[in-house]
Parts: C-alpha cells; structure tokens; sequence
C-alpha cells in the first residue's frame, strides 16, 4: 500500500472477498442454515452453525430460533423451555441438556444383571409349580 492511500470500507471489502472467494452462484448459506440439523455432538453442530450464521446477516431473534429448530428432541425441547434470548444462552442450555441426558442415560443401565443359572432355575420353579397347581 503506498503512502497517503486508505484502507477500504469494511463492508467494500467483506463484498469484494466474497465475490472473489465465494462458492459463486450456487452458495446459499441461508438454505445451508435452514437445512442443517443435529446429527452428533453439540460441539459440531454449533462450530457448523457458527460458520454459516458469519456469512450472514440474521436477527438475533431468528438465530436463536434456527439453532434451536434443529437441536436432537430430547435437547430441543429442554432448551426451548427456557426461552433463550441470545445465542449464547441457547448454546450454554444446550450443552447443559446434553451432558444432563449422556448422564441419565449412562444411570439408566442396570448395573447388575442376575446371573442366567439364577434366571434358569427361576423359570423351571415357576413351571414346576404351575404344572402342580394345574394337577398334571
């Protein structure tokens, strides 16, 4: 840059990059937002959100609103209970949910399982019992 020359307007500039290096005609990234969902961990899909919501311009209102609409259910509905107002109330409830739910599903599994000698002597008593209270 010479002396005396001024940097380009930000918005000039943000343009001028993403004529140049854009995905052209076909690069969509309202639809990319609209159609991304869940598929794995928190983590992922908020990095995927937050790469497309930059190449945007959304109110934060509607951000809120798409970033929820396509959390995994059981989060989805937790988290919208709450009525985040920002982004980042939305993520922190979210990644709450989801560690709240790998818990309860990790607590959820027997710890004990009853040994299968036990389960068998078990079903040949109730059988033996039942064919003595029938009379044969």
């Amino acid at each position: 840059m010479k002396v005396g020359e001024r940097w380009p307007e930000w918005g000039y500039y943000k343009r001028a990059i993403i004529y140049r290096f854009g995905g052209g005609a076909f690069d969509d990234p309202l639809t990319d937002l609209m159609k991304l969902r869940q598929l794995g961990i928190m983590e992922q899909y908020q990095e995927k959100f937050d790469a497309l919501l930059t190449r945007i311009d959304l109110l934060v209102n509607h951000a809120v609103s798409y970033f929820l609409s396509a959390l995994i259910g059981e989060i989805h509905t937790a988290v919208r209970m709450f009525r985040p107002q920002t982004l980042h109330e939305a993520y922190c409830l979210a990644k709450l949910q989801e560690a709240t739910f790998a818990s309860t599903t990790r607590r959820a599994k027997p710890i004990l399982e009853r040994p299968p000698s036990l389960m068998r002597s078990f079903g040949s008593q109730s059988r033996t019992s039942q064919a003595a209270s029938s009379g044969f």
